[in-house]
């Protein structure tokens, strides 16, 4: 009897003076068996304290790496809550997260010229407005407290600050366009036809036009304008 659970047997048939015999030879498995298994334990206590050691690993470079996210994160909530755009997100090396940094600060610089310009715009706008504005005013109020003004004398100061009032949006919103840098599409114009739509419209009392015939000039540009 072999002590242990299995063994290895071979088994070889020889000839003997007595006639053929078998030869059987057994070696027990319980010491392979116990080796096998301290290696099975062995290796799954390693792989146990290799996955602890990894996951602590990733977890320290995980937050170490997303650190400087957090930060930007908290920089870009801040300059969202207080509306101050000349703030920055902080940056700081060449890597991607440096990059994305730069990236992120000069759309903000974009975004403040632009609300600079806005600004700008709009106090151009009110300081501009405020005189034509103040002369028709002005007009209206003289009319009311003097009704017998006469009726043309009122239509012509009306009509001069009509003038003036769309003289000044016009060249405000050339002013916007420029500033703003705003693409134009330019077109085909056939000045010509231009110069015949303008002859069609009424003139003023005393002013006569005249065209002859023109010949057709197409030029890239704006017809409305």
């Amino acid at each position: 009897m072999l002590p242990g659970a299995s063994a290895y047997i071979y088994a070889v048939r020889v000839e003997a003076p007595g006639g053929p015999r078998t030869v059987v030879a057994a070696l027990s498995l319980g010491g392979v068996e116990l080796k096998v298994r301290e290696a099975v334990l062995s290796t799954v206590a390693i792989c146990a304290v290799a996955l602890v050691v990894v996951g602590l690993v990733a977890w320290l470079t995980a937050g170490r790496v997303l650190r400087p996210v957090e930060r930007m994160r908290m920089r870009a909530a801040a300059i969202t809550t207080s509306g101050d755009l000349s703030g920055r997100l902080p940056q700081a090396g060449s890597d991607e997260l440096s990059r994305l940094a730069r990236t992120l600060n000069g759309m903000l610089a974009s975004l403040e010229r632009s609300v600079d310009r806005q600004q700008r715009f709009v106090a151009d706008a009110a300081h501009e407005l405020r005189t034509p504005l103040g002369g028709l005013t002005a007009t209206l109020e003289i009319a009311q407290r003097h009704p017998d003004t006469g009726r043309d004398t009122l239509v012509g100061e009306l009509l001069a600050g009509h003038r003036r009032l769309s003289r000044t949006l016009n060249d405000l919103l050339v002013l916007a366009a420029l500033d703003g840098r705003v693409a134009e599409r330019m077109t085909p114009v056939d000045l010509a036809g231009v110069v015949t739509d303008c002859s069609r419209r009424s003139v003023p009392d005393g002013v006569c036009l005249r065209t002859g015939n023109l010949e057709r000039a197409i030029v890239l540009g704006n017809g409305d304008r």
